[in-house]
């Protein structure tokens, strides 16, 4: 995978759109800039773009990635076009986002997106964009897919971990261990040991538990006890079960007994309701005979009854006939009354019409009137409309005079700006030359607090190397001195050691092999031997070393940092020579009076400078005097323009207020003539309203045409009343008429059916119409008696049936009751002895339960006995297995060493070898890097041990004695090698781009070159970005990143041969 272009928009401190081509740069190029100006964040946003995440500690703050700089509203994106071999992919991410609502109030939340684009060619040259994912799911396993590599993989891969490395080949085992455990992926191995540890101990517990289970079990029953306990519990189970069948059949032969008597008493008390049922019908027998006489006597009369039927009925019209004809002749009276009153009051009608023709008379003039009151009225509106409109008009000349008065105020104003157009122009030139100097003296106030806090950073450090190599050059005499002593002890108790070895040799008489003396007056006695003074003597040179190596390196770190200090001071210097310049390099003083002595003898005389919040606030002030300025400025050229339409306006004014006063005479004389005709008008009407009394012809008019409508209204009621008079009088009369012929004809029929009946009655047995009558019955009281002597004779027949049938019963259950053998007499003796039984049942059932249960519980039990001793035994196993696995993986094992820990061996074994081809390469065949897979007294862990072996002396010795050049070889050559590495394990994918973060500062210059070599070595197949503040490779390096930080955010630019 190879960058081609990146585009970060309000991405970490870059706001705005921030893009960075990577084909315009060399092969190999420097990304520089000061402290905290995002030269990390660039790659970082190529891993965001890829990933989502980014490396190391800054993976938990994602949602600050977005730059603090941007406004709340704007967007967050970062877009990466890279290369896979041939082919050519885009990537678009924006991370999750809190902006406000662009309706209303409060925020909306915009999630986490990435698309990713294949780039193809497209028409003429260009190229063309294919999405290949639809949600971000699918462009994250894309591009892993792409690449090949997981996040932590990728980060190891393209950002070396050279400094790491340089780290570990200074650290001890234990803290080797450490650094591996962030660069290779055991996690896994340490949560595979912790799993069977915990599994090993779960197992434990499990079979500790089943043997306390099978330890309880056999506390109730054994293999030897079980056959003779269950044989027990079957006799006695079969005895329960036994009894309670007895019990069982007693009780059904006692129910069944007392079913039968309960039986025979129920069949026996109905027997007697039936015999007592049947004397109570019989007892009805002479009522039964009398309702048939009376119904075969009202069946002989049925068929004179219509001839009774129509005489009543004829009766019945004729009486309804005679009433109608009364109440007709009633209506007849009252109709007569009404006609006669009808015709008195007609008899006013020649009064009232007379008076309507005199009304109608006087309408017309009224007419007349009404209408010129209602022009009167009109005129009266006219003239108050021309009074008002000639009252607006005269405060429309006074408003018009006032403009006039502006305008000119205003012609003055204009010409006296345009006057005064040169000298605006000429302060804001002035005013805006001194806002650019204002500005850059807050930039060059920004860069005086950096350096500030750099040197006060740089000198502290100072002092405190100055205090470490004071103490370094105190101790190294004393350590001197006191390794001398204990040599000098040494060598004194080794000389003792030899005399008295001579002395123990020494013979009388014989000469001395040191001095040929043969008297031996005082032989040398055995010295006291001191233990351990080789180890003192070891620990003392070893601590005289470290002591001696530690104060070399100081003094080269005070060294670099008074160099740092005095760079750091000479910058300062430049930088407040450029800020007095900027105050003084103008005849118009830069600050206001007010401040400029203060903040001037600051910058001369060596006291603490403007910070920039002041400026800054200078630079608002004068912002906001550039910005009145223009407003002025503007208004002084366009003063001319305006004139001349001031000009025009005003005349325009003029002429508008001559049409108002002429308007306005000619509105008074307008009035003052329908003002006359008004006076002439209301004079006439005067007179005539003054006869009736009335204020105006309108409300004449109005009491005229009530008068009218109330004379009309009476005479047509008079009229119609006559008319409906008569008309309802002779409806009476023929009303009255009818009615008596109906009542002639009503008679007529009456005698016809009277007649009839009679003759009826005499060829009959019936004395007269009331004997007949009382002998009709009806059809429902017919059917009644049929019906009450149907069911006599039906009820009377059940009830001989039944008592049959109940004989036939009760004979039935005499002849069942024999085979039952002899029990209580009475069924409430039975039920007594049932519910005794019935106890002695429930304990028979409660007795075989028991024993069944505890028959159960044995067997039960055994089946119990019998898994417990089989999972006691599977457990036991699993557990020795389990513990087995626990302690090989936790170190107990013939090499002594932990899963993790030989992992990391094989890892860091493997990265050795990788990085040992480059190194030996490198260090033109002189170095290799040796693994000690041994475990080392002292140390925690094994296998983690780096040493280098030295072709030249054919020695090994410790990676912490290379020189600085070396140890930058040997680390650049271990983070290839995780590198090389990580791509194998991962399929040979080959990445054609890195970025080696820092690293460079601690090289002189020797060793600068050779570490240029080994990146020319690198860029050979790859893209390679170097990521430092060592000023040195900017010469080294043309083609770079410059990433300038500003005060509003950082921004970059890309080339070769930038400017410092």
């Amino acid at each position: 995978m190879r960058p081609l272009k990146l585009t970060m928009v309000n991405f970490g401190p870059f706001v705005g759109t921030t893009e960075i081509d990577f084909t315009d740069l060399d092969d190999i190029f420097l990304i520089t800039g000061k402290t905290g100006a995002g030269k990390t964040t660039i790659f970082d946003a190529i891993c965001y773009a890829l990933y989502g995440t980014v490396p190391g500690s800054r993976q938990g703050h994602i949602n600050r990635l977005r730059s603090d700089y941007a406004e709340e509203y704007q967007e967050c994106l970062v877009s990466l076009e890279f290369a896979i071999g041939e082919k050519q992919y885009q990537v678009d991410r924006n991370p999750k986002h809190e902006r406000p609502k662009k309706r209303g109030f409060g925020t909306t939340g915009d999630n986490e997106n990435a698309v990713i684009y294949a780039i193809l060619p497209g028409e003429q040259g260009g190229v063309t964009k294919k999405s290949l994912s639809s949600k971000k799911a699918d462009a994250d396993k894309l591009i892993q897919d792409l690449i090949g590599l997981s996040p932590e993989e990728f980060f190891k891969i393209v950002l070396l971990p050279q400094g790491e490395f340089a780290e570990f080949l200074r650290q001890n085992t234990n803290q080797r261990r450490d650094v591996l455990l962030k660069l290779f992926p055991v996690d896994f191995a340490v949560r595979v040991r912790e799993l069977a540890q915990k599994k090993a101990r779960e197992a434990e517990t499990l079979s500790r538990e089943a043997e306390r289970s099978l330890m309880e079990i056999s506390r109730r029953v054994s293999y030897e006890t079980y056959p003779e306990l269950h044989a027990k519990a079957e006799e006695a189970l079969q005895k329960a079960r036994e009894e309670a069948r007895r019990l069982e059949q007693e009780n059904t032969r006692l129910d069944r007994i007392l079913t039968l008597e309960e039986n025979r008493k129920a069949l026996e008390l109905r027997q007697a309701q039936t015999g007592e049922e049947a004397a109570a019908l019989d007892a009805k027998a002479s009522s039964i005979a009398e309702k048939e006489s009376r119904l075969a006597l009202s069946r002989k009369a049925q068929p004179l009854a219509h001839h009774l039927i129509l005489e009543t009925e004829k009766r019945e019209i004729l009486g309804v006939a005679l009433v109608e004809l009364e109440k007709v002749r009633q209506d007849l009276t009252q109709a007569e009354r009404k006609l006669h009153e009808a015709e008195t009051a007609a008899g006013e009608l020649p009064a009232l019409e007379k008076e309507l023709a005199g009304s109608r008379e006087k309408h017309p003039g009224l007419v007349e009137m009404a209408g010129e009151e209602k022009l009167l009225e009109q005129k009266q509106r006219e003239l108050d409309q021309i009074t008002k409109i000639a009252e607006e008009g005269r405060r429309n000349i006074g408003a018009l005079k006032k403009s006039l008065e502006e305008k000119d105020r205003l012609i003055a104003e204009r010409r006296s700006l345009a006057d005064q157009a040169a000298a605006i122009n000429e302060s804001l030139d002035q005013e805006r030359d001194l806002k650019d100097r204002l500005l850059a003296l807050r930039q060059a106030a920004v860069e005086a607090e950096e350096l500030g806090a750099a040197l006060d950073t740089a000198t502290d450090r100072a002092r405190g190397l100055e205090a470490k190599k004071g103490e370094l050059e105190k101790r190294v005499p004393v350590l001197r001195e006191e390794l001398r002593l204990v040599e000098t002890e040494k060598e004194t108790g080794e000389r003792a050691d030899m005399a008295a070895h001579l002395a123990v040799e020494l013979k009388p008489g014989e000469p001395c092999p040191v001095c040929g003396s043969r008297d031996h007056p005082l032989s040398a006695a055995a010295h006291p031997r001191s233990f351990g003074i080789q180890e003192r003597i070891e620990s003392l040179r070893g601590s005289l070393k470290d002591a001696e190596r530690d104060l070399t390196a100081r003094s080269t770190e005070l060294e670099s940092a008074k160099q740092e200090l005095a760079q750091t001071q000479r910058k300062l210097d430049k930088l407040r020579a450029g800020m007095v310049s900027l105050d003084t390099g103008s005849d118009k003083p830069l600050l206001p009076a007010v401040e400029s002595d203060q903040v001037r003898r600051g910058l001369v005389l060596d006291k603490p400078f403007p910070t920039a919040a002041e400026l800054g606030r200078l630079l608002e002030a004068k912002s906001r005097e550039l910005t009145a300025l223009a407003a002025r400025q503007k208004e002084a050229r366009t003063a001319g323009d305006n004139m001349a339409i001031l000009y025009r306006e005003r005349e325009g004014l003029l002429a508008k207020q001559m049409e108002m006063e002429k308007n306005v005479s000619a509105l008074e004389e307008q009035f003052r003539g329908l003002e006359k005709s008004v006076v002439e008008m209301r004079d006439k009407h005067r007179g005539l309203l003054e006869e009736g009394k009335l204020s105006n012809a309108a409300e004449a008019l109005e009491a005229l045409d009530r008068s009218i409508g109330d004379l009309e209204r009476r005479i047509r009621e008079r009229r119609e009343n006559l008319d409906a008079a008569g008309r309802e009088a002779a409806a009476a009369r023929a009303r009255e008429e009818g009615s008596a012929a109906n009542r002639s004809e009503a008679e007529k029929q009456h005698r016809e059916a009277a007649a009839a009946l009679k003759e009826a009655l005499a060829s009959s047995s019936f004395s007269n119409a009331e004997s007949l009558r009382a002998a009709i019955l009806g059809r429902d009281a017919e059917s009644a008696l049929e019906a009450g002597i149907d069911q006599w004779k039906v009820e009377r027949s059940r009830l001989k049936t039944q008592g049959e049938e109940l004989e036939r019963s009760l004979e039935e259950i005499r002849t069942a009751r024999i085979p039952l053998g002899p029990s209580p007499a009475e069924p409430e003796e039975i039920q007594a002895a049932l519910k005794t039984l019935a106890t002695d049942r429930e304990k028979a059932e409660t007795g075989r339960e028991r024993v069944g249960m505890e028959l159960s519980a044995l067997e039960q039990d055994a089946a119990r006995l019998k898994e417990a001793g089989k999972r006691r035994e599977e457990l036991a196993q699993s557990s020795g297995r389990l513990s087995a696995l626990a302690a090989d993986l936790g170190g107990n094992n013939p090499k002594r060493k932990p899963f993790d820990a030989w992992l990391l061996g094989l890892y860091l074994k493997e990265v050795a070898a990788f990085a040992t081809k480059r190194l030996y390469r490198m260090s033109e065949s002189r170095y290799s890097l040796i693994l000690n897979s041994e475990r080392v007294a002292g140390n925690a862990l094994a296998g983690l041990d780096l040493a280098v072996f030295d072709s030249a002396t054919g020695k090994t010795r410790p990676c912490a004695t290379l020189s600085g050049g070396e140890s930058f070889m040997a680390s650049i050559s271990l983070a290839l090698g995780l590198a090389d590495s990580i791509q194998a394990r991962s399929g040979g994918i080959r990445l054609d781009a890195v970025f080696i973060d820092e690293g460079f500062g601690s090289l002189d210059e020797g060793t600068l070159d050779k570490a240029m070599i080994v990146l020319d070595e690198l860029r050979e197949h790859r893209m390679v970005g170097l990521i430092s503040h060592v000023g040195e490779m900017r010469s080294r390096i043309p083609s770079r990143i410059e990433v300038i930080k500003t005060g509003s955010g950082s921004r970059i630019v890309v080339g070769a041969n930038l400017p410092d």
